[in-house]
């Protein structure tokens, strides 16, 4: 199984609808269909917020993806 990193940068891209967006969602398809794996830095997950509040809980940042 292949695995992919997603850095800061492509998570802030995905979020903001940048070019890459297209490409991001098509990524985050494939992991759920079971064919790719990603992978997502802690750091990354504990540097976002929803409404101006820190995300405690990676399971309810992996679902904002």
């Amino acid at each position: 199984m292949k695995e992919v990193l997603f850095d800061t940068n492509l998570v802030i891209d995905f979020e903001k609808g940048g070019d890459r967006s297209e490409s991001i969602s098509s990524l985050i398809k494939t992991e759920n269909s079971g064919k790719i794996k990603i992978h997502i830095p802690v750091i990354v997950a504990s540097e976002k917020t929803i409404q101006g509040q820190k995300i405690t809980n990676f399971y309810i940042f992996k679902q904002q993806m």
